[in-house]
């Protein structure tokens, strides 16, 4: 009998049993197998009793890319938590030293089993000034309009918490709002909030919290928020809570912001809300919005905003505007096509309009000529260079660096034959691999979203809608999902030709195999994130800046963003003597340590664990790269 049947039958006897002796089951938490944690997390939900709860709460999955483990550990806690919950709720005090433990049962269960235990636990407490413990947020997942109350008036009023916790009073105040839970009373006093003196993050929590309450007295504030020209976040909260407020005085709002005297980032965040309450109108103003756009990937940006208002997308498949450039059709097709078969429609009337081949395409052929051209020769190192500059590291990860959104590609030469991968690239919705079909979601408010599902919980499901991109939708508001396959719009590799095409699908064709493209081993950095200043400067850097190498460790002088100083993290297992050898940098330094190289290599011995290695980078050198035998470098 193997472990993992083994555990699924102790588990059906002890529960039968009502026995609570789990010792025999808790050490399987910590198995090497996954499959064995699994088995053990769903035998102790057999066993109906606290400490089956605790046991399983201090062993939560680390890697939530394994989505088998992950929900049976969500599946075992929910079945877990009223026995956790009534215990700790029968002796308030117990949950001192808990509430680690309470917030993720809160989280994971429905808010209609948590609500009445968050308010007898909430009994006699408030929010101090660092908002200390799981409390603001609890609230936020179960609490009722009592609770909201009490963190509302903190939010106006107490001028003691600090600006991080008043920001997380807003967002949980905010997330009760998706359970229909709003604080009593007046909510007017919000409006002392609503000016530039406020913080500004937490001026963009507040400005969401008026379009989640419906505040229309506020639409005028709202309305000189959303035309901030310079303020993309507020600007964009802004003009999200015009578009939920909805009434005449948004409508007003949105038709100024979408004129043509307002910049052009004003009136493209502007016209998806004025698609929602005044159709008609958004549909004149395109030609003259897009006319202002100059890039295809901000017009692709637009568009995909548009076709996810169900009813406009309808519209715009019936009759697409006139007047626009080709760069802005061809924007809208790799929209529309990469809302797979919920895009049909919108493809079949924007095809014609950029002079694209609507007839069937013959990819057998397309296939085998591309192969032949291979045959007769290619430069598989060129063909990354073609791979990186088409932005694919933004969906794909080789060796563990680069996006989530599409599959994994670091063996995929070794594994898969060359006619598939270049099909998949063509055709991407011939083939999809289990585990990233894309959804259409159809929402209660008559838009669409679309994104594949990554995980959930008892009251959202999370879905990647894009590169990384993580979005939170409530199960609730779902009216219908669609499985549309592939979001991976096709024609995305039309842009590389002639010689570099072929380059391009050889070295798709390589990786994984053995030689420069092999992504199995990670003794090299393949992600390192640029700033300004070196470690312990007192100045403040500009926004980090991530970048990707070359399979083999290189980042070339063409991919360096011309930033000073890069930081790369490794782990290693135990202590090692192996040098540290670095290409192409000045200076270096160890977990914010200057170290000291010769020949470009650090030779003293590194401790075991997690270390982050910055360095400086040498702008005449052609490459920077940094390896050890003895290390794992980490990716995303």
């Amino acid at each position: 009998m193997s472990v993992q049947v083994g555990l699924r039958e102790l588990g059906k006897s002890l529960g039968a049993r009502g026995a609570t002796d789990i010792s025999l089951i808790t050490p399987f938490l910590s198995h090497a197998n996954p499959r064995v944690q699994l088995e053990a997390h769903r035998a102790l939900a057999r066993v109906r009793t606290p400490e089956s709860a605790r046991a399983v709460l201090m062993h939560l999955p680390q890697n939530t890319e394994d989505t088998f483990l992950d929900f049976a550990a969500w599946t075992s806690i929910n079945e877990l938590a009223r026995p956790w919950l009534e215990d700790v709720a029968a002796q308030p005090s117990k949950v001192e030293g808990q509430e680690a433990a309470l917030d993720a049962i809160v989280k994971a269960i429905d808010p209609g089993i948590a609500t009445p235990y968050v308010q007898r636990l909430f009994v006699g407490r408030k929010i101090d000034a660092a908002g200390t413990g799981p409390w603001i947020e609890l609230i936020g997942k179960a609490g009722t309009p009592d609770e909201a109350s009490l963190l509302y008036q903190a939010l106006i009023n107490d001028t003691s918490l600090q600006p991080s916790t008043r920001q997380r009073v807003a967002r949980a105040l905010a997330e009760s709002g998706t359970r229909n839970v709003r604080p009593n009373g007046d909510l007017s006093g919000l409006g002392a909030l609503l000016n530039y003196q406020t913080e500004p993050q937490l001026l963009i929590e507040c400005v969401r919290l008026t379009g989640q309450w419906k505040l229309v007295q506020f639409v005028p504030k709202i309305g000189d928020f959303a035309g901030r020209e310079k303020e993309a976040a507020l600007r964009q909260a802004a003009i999200a809570a015009l578009r939920s407020i909805g009434q005449q005085p948004s409508l007003n709002a949105l038709r100024s912001l979408t004129a043509e005297t307002r910049p052009s980032a004003v009136r493209r965040d502007a016209l998806p809300a004025l698609a929602v309450h005044a159709p008609g109108e958004a549909y004149k103003a395109i030609p003259s919005v897009f006319a202002q756009i100059k890039t295809k990937q901000e017009a692709a940006a637009v568009w995909t905003n548009l076709f996810q208002i169900g009813g406009f997308s309808q519209r715009l498949a019936k009759d697409f505007p006139k007047g626009l450039s080709a760069e802005h059709l061809a924007a809208a097709l790799q929209s529309a096509r990469s809302l797979g078969r919920g895009g049909v429609a919108l493809v079949k009337t924007i095809e014609p309009l950029t002079g694209a081949k609507t007839g069937p395409r013959n990819f057998e052929a397309e296939i085998a000529g591309i192969i032949n051209t291979i045959k007769l020769g290619a430069d598989p190192a060129d063909g990354e260079i073609h791979y990186r500059k088409a932005g694919c590291t933004l969906c794909h990860a080789i060796g563990g660096a680069g996006g989530k959104l599409g599959p994994d590609l670091s063996s995929i030469g070794a594994s898969a034959p060359l006619d598939y991968i270049i099909e998949s690239v063509l055709n991407p919705a011939a083939k999809v691999k289990e585990g990233y079909h894309g959804f259409s979601f159809k929402m209660k408010d008559g838009s669409q979203m679309v994104g594949i599902p990554a995980r959930e919980n008892a009251t959202e499901l999370f879905i990647r809608p894009g590169p990384g991109v993580e979005l939170a939708i409530l199960k609730a508001n779902i009216v219908s999902r669609d499985n549309i396959g592939s979001i991976m719009p096709a024609g995305l590799a039309e842009g590389i030709t002639g010689v570099s095409r072929r380059n391009f699908y050889a070295f798709l064709g390589e990786i994984g195999k053995p030689g420069p493209f092999d992504a199995s081993k990670g003794n090299v950095a393949r992600l390192w994130v640029f700033d300004d200043q070196p470690p312990g400067a007192l100045a403040k850097s500009a926004a980090a800046t991530p970048v990707y190498t070359l399979v083999n460790g290189q980042l070339t002088k063409e991919f360096n963003p011309g930033r000073l100083y890069a930081t790369a993290r490794f782990t290693a297992a135990a202590a090692t003597k192996k040098p540290l050898v670095l290409t192409g940098v000045k200076a270096a330094w160890l977990d914010g340590k200057s170290i000291d190289l010769k020949d470009g290599a650090y030779a003293a011995s590194i401790p075991a664990g997690n270390h982050a290695l910055t360095v400086e980078v040498d702008g005449n050198a052609p490459y920077l790269k940094a390896q050890c035998d003895d290390a794992s470098f980490l990716g995303d």
